[in-house]
């Protein structure tokens, strides 16, 4: 009796979720993946350039990730030669951006004054700026 594979694995990255935004550069990427023959499982990421074999399908949990965005896609095949995979993106920034207020400088007693300040980020970029006064809380400034 010839018994015939047409069956794909299933394989899904449980973590972290797609588009995920961290600091983290040793991020771990979990996936599940399952087959009655699973055979192997392999990753690639960013330049899909060289695959790494996933020693008895384990996870990803050895990789130092460098500031910026990633893409990362893991494969799972059977001993029929069905393969499948699953993709993930996320971006690691761990440098925190610097503010410089450059106007006004020291102590003011009127009631409005102008604030002029500058904002680098050589990480990955900034997304929002924003500033708490006495009697407000956190008012959010247009940042471009």
């Amino acid at each position: 009796m010839v018994n015939i594979d047409n069956t794909f694995p299933l394989i899904s990255i449980v973590s972290p979720t797609n588009n995920t935004n961290t600091t983290n550069t040793g991020l771990h990427v979990n996936y599940s993946a399952t087959d009655t023959n699973r055979q192997s499982c392999w990753y690639s990421n960013d330049t899909y350039s060289t695959n790494t074999t996933l020693t008895a399908c384990a996870n990803v949990t050895d990789v130092t990730w460098n500031e910026g965005n990633h893409n990362v896609t893991i494969w799972t095949k059977d001993y029929a030669g069905n393969e499948n995979s699953s993709s993930i993106t996320f971006r690691i920034d761990s440098t925190p951006p610097e503010i410089t207020i450059d106007f006004p400088q020291g102590t003011y007693n009127v009631n409005t004054v102008s604030l002029n300040y500058t904002v680098i980020d050589t990480g990955v970029g900034t997304q929002a700026c924003w500033y708490r006064n006495n009697t407000n809380g956190n008012i959010s400034i247009a940042y471009f």
